[in-house]
């Protein structure tokens, strides 16, 4: 990838990217506030195959609806994470009332802790510290997001500072507040759309029985939203993003589509081609210049790697055995060779584990 081929986008701005060198076929490209988490766009695609909408995660908001009016649209790729009627919840403005409602119950007496992702619902802390004028205690890595994303100062990384803190969602547990709650009363409060809240709790002067309020809170758009994104768009075809079957927008939004069409030519153009694929001739051109631009950089004398062993014409059984129990503890370290036979031959690697933690909502 050179950095010809990067464009940079302005939201709510159609712009024109060339998909050939010769710039005889263009694209033309509008990133579309996703309501979502900061810096989360949809993207609108217009050019040869058609017009093309990819939602990504997203919150509906009736103005993404001007960005689109009057085009027809070939394809949605449409964010499907609570398309089935039982994720009919709230919007965000009336679950933060909810939260605060919690709040206001429970601050003279109780330390409160909310469990969020890494990003999203910034929205929702910057309500809870003004409504009680205060900091909330959060990590140093959401700290400096706070910084980055020029949110007002209402985070702390003193927790004697403050009795509202954050911990990520996977931390919150009700094992967790019975912990804290053997040195001191502590609620949590959970903001999602995966769970249905209970008006029930909502209402009650005492937290639940696993101290945690679930409200339904979400970056994502509820059923009636997808709905009435699909509604507001005048498209022939939907893929779901989210391999769901129980949540497929085919099922419930099919009558809002237009009659199905059949394009036959997206075959890209000729030069679109040249440009994706280039030819034996372009990739050569390419490598010598790679190569030229690494003669005339400074050499690196390489150093050696890995067990060294010293040379010899000939073994005999004895002499390889002492070689090989000698040299047992370092194979396991280089975990590319082992000595067998007076030969070396590949050997299992070295094992390591690794995490790799993600999360959603």
């Amino acid at each position: 990838l050179t950095t010809t081929r990067i464009v940079t986008l302005e939201v709510g701005t159609p712009t024109i990217v060339r998909l050939d060198a010769e710039g005889l076929v263009t694209m033309t490209v509008t990133a579309i506030d996703a309501n979502h988490c900061p810096g989360a766009v949809m993207y609108l695609f217009e050019a040869y195959f058609g017009t093309i909408l990819c939602t990504g995660d997203f919150r509906f908001h009736p103005d993404m609806l001007d960005f689109l009016s009057g085009k027809i649209l070939d394809c949605v790729y449409l964010d499907n994470t609570y398309c089935h009627p039982c994720h009919n919840f709230v919007s965000r403005e009336e679950a933060t009332k909810q939260v605060l409602q919690i709040v206001d119950r429970h601050k003279d007496s109780h330390e409160i802790v909310v469990g969020l992702d890494t990003l999203g619902k910034e929205d929702l802390l910057v309500a809870i510290a003004r409504h009680l004028d205060i900091r909330i205690v959060v990590s140093r890595p959401r700290y400096d997001m706070g910084q980055a994303l020029n949110l007002p100062d209402i985070f702390t990384l003193n927790p004697d500072e403050s009795y509202v803190s954050v911990m990520t969602r996977q931390e919150l547990s009700g094992e967790r507040l019975r912990f804290l709650n053997r040195s001191m009363p502590t609620i949590g409060i959970l903001p999602t759309g995966m769970h249905s809240a209970s008006r029930d709790a909502l209402q009650r002067d005492e937290p639940p029985a696993s101290l945690i309020y679930t409200v339904p809170y979400s970056d994502h758009s509820s059923f009636g939203e997808i709905e009435a994104l699909v509604k507001g768009l005048k498209a022939y075809k939907i893929v779901p993003i989210v391999p769901d079957k129980d949540k497929d927008p085919n099922i419930f939004f099919r009558s809002h589509l237009l009659p199905f069409r059949d394009r036959t030519c997206t075959s890209p153009p000729p030069s679109v081609k040249r440009f994706m694929f280039p030819s034996k001739d372009d990739l050569t051109g390419r490598v010598m210049r790679i190569v030229n631009r690494t003669k005339s950089a400074p050499s690196i004398k390489a150093k050696p790697r890995g067990v060294m062993f010293e040379a010899s014409s000939s073994y005999d059984n004895d002499d390889l055995s002492q070689k090989l129990r000698r040299s047992q503890s370092c194979s396991a370290i280089v975990g590319g060779s082992s000595l067998e036979d007076g030969l070396f031959q590949e050997s299992a690697p070295f094992a390591g584990s690794y995490d790799n933690d993600d999360d959603d909502d």
